[in-house]
């Protein structure tokens, strides 16, 4: 089947040169310098757009031209949110440090705080998703909407946002008394964090730039969040309007091209989440590495070079 490794067994895939997979991934440790490199990289773009917006309201005060400008600030700084916000799933995969303990501490504070997320909760939810991908019961199922005009304005009014924060405390969604009451804190600590940040601003008389991070935590951030597993699994040949939730939508997963772009929007490995979906353990890292092998393999080849596509592309298929 196009656009899913799934249904092909690990011990089943061998390359040209006789090497089996499961030889070749026994190499495949995560490179954490590369993974913090990646991190600090986001953190440092939404910092500097934050104080770039900060320093732009402190020259030209309340002009026109800056509130002109404010839209395309909170769409960037949403960017680096989403960016950053992508290495959560990396942690769920216990990839960002080779202590379990440590790397669930790191999760909590660098990405728990920005996005009110508690690693071990997420994991249990993201854990279904794995197991149920394209089923009624995924429980990352945001790719059930069409891309339709009353879709993007859920997204962009919150509504579509408080469906998610509803579904994630579910026990459906794989959760238990324990880690549900775990994500509750994480959100309680979430929203502290981002009360902190709004209230510094305004204290030290940048209320524009407390608008915009207001805007961009609120509206762009899960917009980007959203549009992302669209593109990911979302079947083109779908109705806009079928109820997937009754219906199963089937396994879809994709393979974008690289490119500065597919870096930042697909960072942590999402660009070559087909592959992630086929073998989860493996870090970001590796991806590339695991594409090259699989594309010479007989069992992959052709469901590698079929499924290569890139985010303008499957944007435009999804929107017809």
């Amino acid at each position: 089947m196009m656009n899913d490794l799934e249904y092909i067994p690990m011990k089943h895939v061998i390359s040209d040169s006789g090497e089996s997979y499961v030889s070749f991934r026994k190499s495949l440790l995560p490179k954490y310098g590369i993974v913090w490199r990646d991190i600090i990289i986001g953190y440092l773009f939404m910092i500097v757009s934050l104080l770039s917006v900060m320093y732009l309201e402190r020259v030209y005060n309340q002009n026109m031209f800056l509130i002109l400008l404010f839209p395309f600030f909170g769409v960037l700084i949403a960017f680096w949110v989403a960016y950053i916000q992508l290495f959560v799933h990396e942690a769920a995969h216990h990839n960002i440090h080779p202590n379990k303990k440590m790397n669930d501490t790191l999760a909590n504070i660098f990405f728990g705080l920005i996005t009110g997320l508690d690693i071990e909760a997420y994991r249990k939810t993201h854990w279904k998703h794995h197991q149920n991908l394209g089923q009624t019961d995924d429980t990352e199922n945001s790719y059930f909407n069409g891309l339709t005009f009353i879709f993007l304005l859920k997204v962009f009014t919150g509504i579509h946002v408080l469906s998610i924060l509803k579904n994630r405390n579910r026990l459906e969604s794989g959760q238990t008394i324990a880690s549900n009451r775990m994500q509750k804190i994480a959100l309680v600590r979430g929203v502290l964090f981002h009360f902190v940040i709004i209230s510094l601003l305004l204290l030290n008389g940048y209320p524009l730039s407390a608008v915009i991070w207001i805007i961009s935590i609120g509206v762009f951030y899960p917009f980007f969040a959203t549009i992302r597993q669209l593109l990911e699994h979302r079947d083109e040949k779908a109705k806009k309007n079928e109820n997937f939730f009754s219906v199963n939508h089937g396994k879809v997963s994709r393979l974008f091209q690289d490119g500065a772009f597919a870096f930042f929007f697909g960072g942590a490995g999402f660009n070559r989440h087909m592959i992630h979906h086929w073998d989860p353990s493996v870090s970001y890292t590796r991806l590339a590495e695991v594409e090259k092998f699989l594309e010479k393999t007989k069992a992959c080849g052709k469901i590698i070079e079929a499924s290569r596509t890139t985010y303008l592309k499957t944007f435009l298929q999804l929107i017809k």
